[in-house]
């Protein structure tokens, strides 16, 4: 068993011992496995669970991306004005339609 600093719901420290501290704070026994990413409610640990992205949510969070990238605002700019896109030497219509490819491969997955 485990020692947790609490103040409300936030485990602040998880510890082998307790040691003195603040009156706004207490100490509470706690599984071993706790972490100061839990939290405590109603007199129990609550394990943190990460927010994993659906498929849906990482395909449109990577339009996005692309979308309002500084390089597909320099590559439409590269395309309108048919110039080679910098760093890359491909016109600027090929690397559009390149970007647009990778735009279609997440849409595919909405």
């Amino acid at each position: 068993m485990k020692k947790a600093l609490i103040q409300g719901s936030d485990i602040w420290q998880v510890e082998d011992a307790e040691f003195p501290v603040h009156p706004d704070l207490s100490w509470v026994d706690v599984p071993d496995d706790t972490t100061s990413q839990d939290t405590y409610v109603g007199g129990a640990v609550v394990k943190f669970v990460p927010y994993v992205m659906t498929t849906a949510e990482a395909a449109q969070y990577e339009i996005t991306r692309i979308e309002n990238s500084d390089e597909m605002k320099r590559t439409i700019r590269d395309a309108i004005l048919d110039i080679d896109h910098p760093g890359n030497g491909k016109q600027g219509k090929v690397r559009l339609q390149e970007l647009e490819d990778l735009l279609d491969i997440e849409r595919a997955k909405l």
